[in-house]
């Protein structure tokens, strides 16, 4: 009776093949990480609300009037800024950019964080939606959130003179909470001036406490090693 021996090539070919679907399973089950780990941050939801054209706000994603089921971490990564519009009044069609710097005071440029990386454009009854790629924050910390033009983006030379395009969106009133005279809804662009310390946006914030790959960048990192661990069987 004769032994029939498979050749090498198969068992190589079955174990990249054992080894790629292995990884891809991997890259699918990060992509579900990543939901797991993101959280939102919004008002509370028994504010009064009301709507008006603003240039942005002031202030720190651990104010009093937003909640979350998540403990805040102290650093944490922004992925998403959306902004709740109202059903009527503002410019049908307007678009702009969202900026992020630190807070300084409200006429005087702090450094510069990001900037959204698309355009929103503005609809009744909608949302104005900014995507942010896991930029870095600390949720103890005031910032200034502004809209700059849709043409605006980090590599100009000064972000800060970018600051000047105002929307309508829907705010939020925090009287009963308390207000601080370095708090709340900004106007007049970069020149300054503060427009409300008692209303601050109808505003969702979409963090994680950690970053988390993007599906993609996973899944092509979990290929590459595939591919490694099949040349090294060769040899």
């Amino acid at each position: 009776m004769h032994r029939i021996h498979t050749p090498t090539g198969i068992n190589l070919y079955d174990n990249m093949k054992k080894t790629l679907t292995t990884l891809l399973a991997a890259a699918f089950a990060v992509s579900g990480i990543a939901a797991a780990d993101s959280y939102t941050l919004s008002p509370n939801t028994s504010l009064t609300v009301s709507h008006g054209t603003y240039s942005g706000w002031v202030g720190s994603l651990s104010d009093a009037y937003l909640t979350s089921s998540t403990s805040l971490a102290e650093d944490v990564y922004l992925s998403q800024i959306s902004i709740t519009t109202p059903a009527d009044g503002g410019e049908v069609g307007a678009t702009a950019k969202l900026s992020i710097f630190e807070y300084s005071s409200v006429g005087a440029a702090g450094t510069f964080v990001a900037i959204s990386s698309n355009t929103a454009t503005f609809a009744h009854n909608g949302a104005l939606t900014f995507d942010f790629s896991n930029i870095e924050l600390d949720s103890t910390k005031n910032y200034r959130f502004a809209f700059v033009a849709a043409t605006a983006t980090e590599t100009m030379n000064s972000p800060w003179q970018n600051v000047g395009a105002s929307m309508r969106i829907q705010v939020a009133n925090i009287a009963s909470l308390g207000t601080n005279d370095d708090k709340g809804m900004t106007s007049n662009g970069n020149a300054g001036g503060w427009s409300s310390h008692e209303w601050m946006p109808n505003v969702t914030y979409t963090l994680s406490n950690k970053v988390v790959p993007e599906p993609t960048t996973a899944t092509l990192s979990l290929l590459a090693l595939a591919g490694l661990t099949a040349r090294r069987r060769r040899k």
